[in-house]
């Protein structure tokens, strides 16, 4: 191991990269000697892990993020049909030749709105979950 950085038995923020090349434990790309940062290794008694310096993101965290992107997307296309649903409930409000059509329109809003209201819900519960 070589230490690089301000100092090193903790005389400052210093990191160890690694002596030899290897790969990573992390992407199992190949790590050039001096190329990936040292880790300790919690599944060896005694030993470092070797990783890459690109950003690694663990299976939960990839499973959590797109889980997240398609909480937002839903929430987006709930938003929209929820606008749409209110712009044509406003278009009938108070016309009494459109009564009918009027209660089908507000029928259609309060879907929409619970639907906005879920998706909501989801993106929260996933926002304070990780």
């Amino acid at each position: 191991m070589v230490w690089t950085g301000g100092g090193h038995n903790g005389e400052g923020n210093g990191t160890m990269t690694n002596k030899y090349s290897t790969k990573c434990d992390q992407c199992g790309k190949r790590v050039e000697a001096g190329k990936g940062t040292l880790h300790r290794s919690a599944l060896l008694i005694k030993g470092w892990m070797v990783v890459c310096n690109d950003t690694h993101k663990t299976v939960r965290q990839n499973e959590a993020s797109d889980a997240m992107a398609t909480a937002r997307a839903e929430f987006e296309a709930a938003s929209v049909a929820y606008e749409a649903a209110l712009i044509a409930w406003r278009a009938t409000f108070g016309n009494a030749d459109a009564a009918e059509q009027h209660a089908i329109n507000d029928a259609v809003a309060t879907r929409a709105r619970k639907g906005k209201q879920r998706a909501w819900d989801k993106v929260e519960k996933l926002r304070w979950q990780h």
